[in-house]
């Protein structure tokens, strides 16, 4: 009679939840997943080494926590993980101690941080607008899940870490107070997340465990989550840039994670691309140094820009990449200069030294730029080369809340160092944007960028060849009514936009087009660098270390002034100076085209490239030749939004060769005449309106659309 009974106890302590495996482990750890773990343990990795010997030498710590219980959580995590694969009963006694005071204690921000004290429980995360969730939320299911089996997890402990849960849960959803638990853009919402979706799979089959917390893990994924990673983030954007954006991406992908190790259910990896995509996007935002990302939002953290390698091992080993992306994403992991996690569990979960690596290239990575939502970057070919150059175009809207970027601002990096920056932690400032400022009855832009949701950018290139960027409806950036908050205040410019031309390997050309409302709304490009720069003239240039930079403007007339904008500043992130250029309108126009031509070349340069600006003879497009040391290179933009079919032009060239960018061409097929003969016939537009093509000498250049235009040759050039 006494079987029965044991059935029945033990089915109230486990009942069946369908879909969900009724044994643990099941958050992120298979069998395969275990094996692999223990084989790390057996080949004594350097993540197991880096792991075991923390857990051996804080044995007995009694850690206090100062912040919202991270500090317990990473405690709790390193010895579970290490319990699981050793079984090692000591690394589970610790890994109690942290599980305990997360159950029962209040952590640093909130309480004392103390280990038994008895503050947390209930309110334990109401703290701070629910913040704590990405600690205790998470904590709590994945040390019952992992720590299953383990001398001092109770059946007591169990029954109040899916009350705790309960508690905590409800209150997210149902509180005013809960920050953000519907905004996947958030890295708040990241922590709800995964506490609902951890609790929904590691607590399956405990006393108090709600069926409810699955079906809500499930609408959060289809109505916020992936509508998030196919719309907003498509092309491997992530959130609130490198600080947040690396954690949010895995509470993110760790749900199909958690559903494939620990369900039968569907795992979801057939609804998204994001994955794929990250692993190009994280390469891509990685400058050639390999020790500083693009920020792309960021606002907080100890330096701008830290390298995370934890991301693209996630990715490498948790994701179903293809076979490529899984060897470029361990390439990136193995070779970029990251920041030390103390996250020791979570580097030794996704480390895989059995996957080899795979180097990028512009084949693989699709060609030398990327283009994200709102952002794009570019580089050169070689990405093994350190000491390329490195351009960062923040083009468009990107609303993720506190990761607004600024419209149209443009950032280069070159032999290893950082040469033009943005000025300061919150992006927002545009006092330290590299944009425009216009007077008029507004707020200074882009402070108002999520006030522009017409905004447009667009990326396009070839590989080895050019890089081109296009940001536009830019205008609306300067028409913010800040006395009430909202749109309609005078608008300062009737049309913007901004176009970059990378031309490999050092030069980029910027082009403001931009046509204010009156005469009156007089225009100041400002740009800057992280050295002190120098004036000769027009030319502008710094040196830092193995680096130099130069400017040169173009366009209307301009008064250049050069200021220290340290003082103004309120971070210190990055740590380094912050010099502004100033490059102010003299003269009243409507109709302007400001050409900025930058120039990396190694400290020793002297003076950069010959340049001069140009027009076509017909007035309808205007550019920029620069005399490079292996070709001239011309690249011509339309002076109006129309797209046009036909320009002649007269660059004045050295070189042999000459390679030509063409923006704002209409769609088609084109003829080239040099010097009045047909060069080359049959060439058709790129993406995003571009025309590219190269030719030997020749001064007079004639591109037309094939079939439309009648050549008079004799007239063209006279």
């Amino acid at each position: 009679m006494l079987l029965p009974v044991l059935m029945l106890v033990l089915f109230w302590l486990h009942p069946a939840v369908a879909g969900v495996n009724a044994s643990h482990p099941r958050i992120w750890l298979d069998n395969a997943t275990i094996n692999r773990l223990k084989a790390n343990v057996a080949a004594n990795t350097p993540e197991w080494q880096a792991l075991k010997a923390w857990c051996d030498n804080h044995i007995g710590d009694n850690m206090p926590d100062y912040y919202q219980g991270l500090d317990w959580q990473r405690y709790m995590l390193n010895y579970a993980l290490a319990y699981r694969v050793t079984g090692n009963a000591t690394y589970a006694q610790e890994a109690i101690i942290y599980l305990r005071a997360l159950t029962y204690d209040a952590g640093g921000g909130y309480g004392s941080g103390v280990i038994g004290n008895g503050q947390g429980g209930a309110s334990s995360i109401t703290h701070d607008s629910g913040y704590g969730a990405r600690s205790y939320g998470m904590s709590l299911p994945v040390g019952r899940d992992w720590l299953d089996g383990a001398p001092g997890l109770t059946s007591t402990l169990i029954r109040d870490i899916n009350t705790r849960l309960d508690e905590w849960i409800t209150w997210v959803f149902t509180s005013p107070d809960a920050f953000s638990p519907h905004d996947p853009t958030d890295n708040y919402y990241a922590g709800f997340f995964s506490m609902v979706y951890t609790a929904a799979i590691g607590l399956a089959g405990d006393p108090g465990y709600k069926s409810d917390w699955l079906n809500r893990a499930e609408a959060m994924w289809a109505t916020e989550v992936l509508p998030l990673i196919n719309g907003l983030f498509d092309g491997g954007e992530w959130q609130e840039g490198w600080n947040y954006g690396h954690w949010a991406v895995r509470e993110y992908l760790l749900y199909p994670t958690a559903l494939a190790s620990g369900t039968d259910l569907n795992d979801h990896w057939n609804e998204t691309n994001w994955h794929e995509d990250l692993v190009k996007g994280q390469l891509h935002i990685l400058y050639p140094s390999l020790d500083y990302v693009s920020d792309n939002g960021s606002w907080s953290g100890d330096t701008k820009g830290d390298p995370r390698d934890s991301t693209l091992r996630f990715l490498a080993s948790f994701t179903p990449v293809s076979p490529t992306l899984r060897g470029i994403a361990q390439w990136g992991a193995n070779h970029m200069q990251a920041e030390t996690s103390d996250s020791l569990w979570e580097n030794f979960l996704f480390a895989n030294p059995d996957i080899a690596e795979i180097t990028p290239t512009s084949a693989n990575m699709g060609g030398l730029h990327y283009g994200m939502k709102g952002h794009g970057m570019a580089r050169g070919d070689d990405w093994t080369n350190t000491m390329a150059t490195y351009v960062d175009v923040i083009g468009g809207l990107q609303e993720n809340d506190q990761g607004e970027y600024n419209l149209g601002e443009v950032k280069i990096g070159s032999r290893g160092e950082i040469l033009l920056v943005d000025a300061d932690t919150w992006q927002w400032e545009s006092q330290f944007a590299n944009i425009l400022t216009i007077t008029g009855d507004h707020y200074h832009a882009p402070f108002q960028e999520n006030e522009t949701p017409d905004v447009t950018f667009d990326a396009t290139g070839m590989a080895h060849k050019f890089a081109y960027f296009l940001s536009d409806k830019l205008e609306q950036a300067y028409d913010f009514d800040y006395g009430n908050y909202q749109d309609g205040g005078a608008a300062s410019a009737s049309s913007y936009r901004r176009e970059v031309a990378f031309l490999p390997p050092d030069h980029v050309i910027v082009l403001d087009n931009i046509q204010p409302t009156t005469t009156a709304n007089r225009v100041t490009l400002q740009w800057h660098f992280a050295e002190l720069p120098t004036v000769s003239g027009d030319e502008i240039s710094i040196s830092r270390g193995a680096a130099k930079l130069f400017l040169r403007p173009f366009g209307t007339a301009f008064g250049i002034s050069v200021h220290d904008a340290s003082a103004e500043r309120s971070s210190s992130i990055p740590p380094l100076n912050v010099h502004r250029v100033e490059l102010e309108q003299l003269n009243g126009s409507t109709d302007l085209q400001l050409f900025s031509v930058f120039q990396a070349a190694d400290s020793s340069a002297g003076q950069m490239d010959p340049v001069a600006e140009i027009s076509s003879t017909t007035g309808n497009m205007k550019g920029i030749n620069i005399d490079a040391a292996d070709a001239a290179l011309v690249a011509m933009f339309s002076k109006s939004t129309m797209l046009q079919k036909e320009l002649i032009y007269n660059p004045p060239h050295t070189q042999t060769v000459t390679r030509h960018l063409l923006t704002g061409m209409e769609p088609g097929i084109y003829d080239v005449y040099v010097n009045n003969s047909l060069y080359t016939a049959n060439i058709g537009t790129g993406e995003n309106n571009t025309l590219y093509f190269e030719t030997g000498t020749g001064t007079s250049f004639h591109v037309a659309k094939s079939g439309e235009l009648q050549l008079l040759f004799s007239s063209d050039f006279e």
